[in-house]
């Protein structure tokens, strides 16, 4: 048995967080055993008695919906808007992925630095070939991090080293699942990954969806980010109503499609994205930095669709989902500055609880992950003041302010199902 005091933030149902100035949890096995004041946890284990007080934080450990984890050289590297973008600095780039050497050796540094953000759950686009996907396995393997892995499905509008036919598409993606979904307990999974309508034929799309239904598994996409790549979208394919549409029409939409960027949505496309359950990926940062655009998200909110967050590298520059929380509270007051004066302002309790057990829900995975309550396997983070006076805290938005918008707190352990995956 493992225990662990300091001050503990625990996500709960509702957007609510249990704050526990002197907390205590306990781990056996992997597991929560128990997570709450002290005094109350010494009752029923007096061994807790010698665990000296400190003002170490722990909360659950962060959860990341989308990323790129190729294009993580790119950061902050490239300029123009996304289409530009992806022809110009990105795909080259995820052609140089094609190299086992390099993509192994981006891959320790992804996981690395991944770890170090506090991040223990991710789900990830690789680039299009088995050979490099299958090596992004092989580093989450090793990372200890729980990932949702799959490669980026492309047979149009492309370069040629990127694109494969449906056949080969489907061949990887059969591969890929046989040798890695659900391994290691369910900590390595695949997620079909149709990149976007751009680069992907209706009958590639078709049969994603097919492969997604047949093998129960998440699929992942990318939908309305950019004013152009809709302009592209209606010029690439032909289809009536909506970009949406033509995804629901595919297959592609259902509960368990993850949406990223979703800026630019009508009505009626936001209501087949809540009658089909699906879920909307929140990007802030990338849609700034790409210059997309910036997504209504209490519009969204107030509509009850379920809403994740990711980073979304390297149109995002940072792989903190921490980061991530406090760019979409800035993003929802700049829709409400500039676009919406009646808009609400996202709340740092809201994005905080969003980047745990909000996302776990959307991977329908918070009855095992994503707070620390009692049964949950143990996926946590410690943090350390840096200063060994840091004042108490009087209330949950008090220390949510420094976590989110100060560097007062040091990421000192990540761990994932009890065992420590990263230490400082």
């Amino acid at each position: 048995m493992e225990f662990y005091r300091g001050i503990i933030l625990n996500p709960i149902e509702n957007f609510n967080i249990e704050y526990f100035q002197d907390g205590l949890m306990a781990v056996d096995k992997g597991k929560i055993q128990f997570c709450g004041e002290y005094k109350i946890g010494l009752k029923n284990f007096q061994k807790a008695k010698e665990i000296t007080r400190t003002k170490q934080l722990i909360i659950p450990g962060l959860i990341d919906l989308h990323t790129h984890l190729p294009q993580f050289p790119a950061i902050g590297k490239g300029e123009g808007e996304l289409l530009p973008w992806l022809n110009n600095y990105i795909f080259p780039l995820e052609e140089k992925f094609n190299n086992p050497i390099f993509a192994r050796k981006v891959s320790k540094r992804f996981f690395k630095k991944l770890k170090e953000n506090g991040t223990t759950t991710a789900v990830i686009f690789s680039n299009s070939s088995f050979e490099s996907t299958d090596i992004i396995f092989q580093e989450a393997k090793k990372s200890g991090v729980r990932v949702f892995i799959g490669n980026s499905l492309m047979d149009i509008n492309a370069p040629h080293n990127l694109i494969y036919s449906i056949k080969t598409n489907i061949s990887n993606m059969n591969k890929l699942i046989e040798k890695w979904h659900f391994r290691d307990d369910g900590r390595l999974n695949f997620i079909v990954s149709p990149r976007y309508a751009g680069s992907c034929s209706t009958e590639l799309m078709k049969e994603a969806a097919k492969i997604t239904k047949q093998n129960d598994l998440f699929i992942q996409t990318h939908l309305a980010e950019n004013q152009d790549e809709i302009k592209f979208i209606r010029s690439t394919h032909s289809f009536k109503g909506s970009y949406t549409e033509l995804l629901f029409d595919c297959g592609i939409i259902n509960s368990k499609s993850l949406l990223a960027h979703c800026i630019y949505l009508n009505e009626k496309e936001l209501d087949i994205i809540k009658q089909n359950n699906a879920s909307i990926v929140h990007c802030p940062t990338s849609n700034r930095y790409l210059q997309s655009g910036i997504m209504p998200f209490k519009k969204y909110q107030n509509k009850n669709l379920k809403i994740g967050l990711g980073t979304d590298i390297a149109g995002g520059y940072n792989l903190s989902i921490l980061q991530e929380s406090k760019e979409a509270i800035e993003n929802s007051k700049y829709y409400r500055l500039y676009l919406d004066k009646t808009s609400q302002i996202l709340t740092k309790q809201e994005a905080f609880w969003i980047s745990t057990l909000g996302n776990a829900k959307i991977l329908k995975m918070d009855n095992i992950i994503g707070s620390l309550s009692v049964g949950k396997e143990a996926d946590f983070i410690l943090f350390n003041p840096e200063f060994n006076n840091i004042k108490e805290f009087k209330n949950t938005d008090e220390i949510l302010s420094e976590l989110i918008y100060s560097d007062s707190f040091k990421i000192k352990n990540v761990a994932v199902r009890g065992k420590m995956i990263y230490k400082s």
